[in-house]
């Protein structure tokens, strides 16, 4: 007699982790991180669930945090963009420019049209004093994702600084 084998109902860590990506749709960072913290310890090679915890800590200020993260999802998966471009803008928040960087034209080799990208690179110029290179950057964010407001603002800024210098 043939048995069909049952599969086990999902439960325990799996639990966690749909928990943690839920809280992170929501908006409730510290629940997503608690979640997904809980989920890693079962399972620490689940390269996806620690890249989302790094988005956690990041949109918690939590950047020493998320940036060991998401050296961890590079060291593991070196060919994931959005690892790279989140480990830059980590990098960029604690001042790591020279990191944030080599993250960034990591990103770029791997996928030169990553959403969020240009945005990236001219927060990076802007602050190293690259002013119309940031520009440059930010308004090829907007031909790429003509809705992406940070990179909307982030132009106004940087044509009233050109502006100002008389440039």
């Amino acid at each position: 007699m043939f048995r069909r084998r049952r599969h086990p109902k999902p439960g325990g860590a799996g639990r966690e982790r749909r928990a943690g990506l839920r809280a992170l749709a929501h908006g409730d960072f510290q629940a997503a991180a608690n979640a997904l913290c809980a989920y890693l310890e079962a399972h620490p090679e689940d390269v996806r669930t620690r890249l989302n915890l790094g988005v956690a800590y990041y949109q918690m200020g939590s950047y020493g945090p998320a940036l060991e993260q998401f050296r961890q999802v590079v060291a593991a998966q070196p060919d994931l963009p959005e690892a790279w471009l989140n480990l830059a803008a980590a990098a960029n928040q604690l001042g790591l420019l020279s990191l944030a960087g080599e993250a960034l034209e990591k990103a770029a080799e791997l996928s030169p049209n990553l959403a969020g990208l240009h945005y990236n690179l001219a927060v990076l110029r802007y602050k190293q004093g690259r002013i119309a290179e940031a520009l440059a950057e930010a308004e090829t964010e907007l031909v790429l994702n003509p809705r992406h407001r940070p990179a909307q603002e982030l132009v106004r800024e940087l044509e009233a600084r050109l502006l100002a210098r008389g440039e």
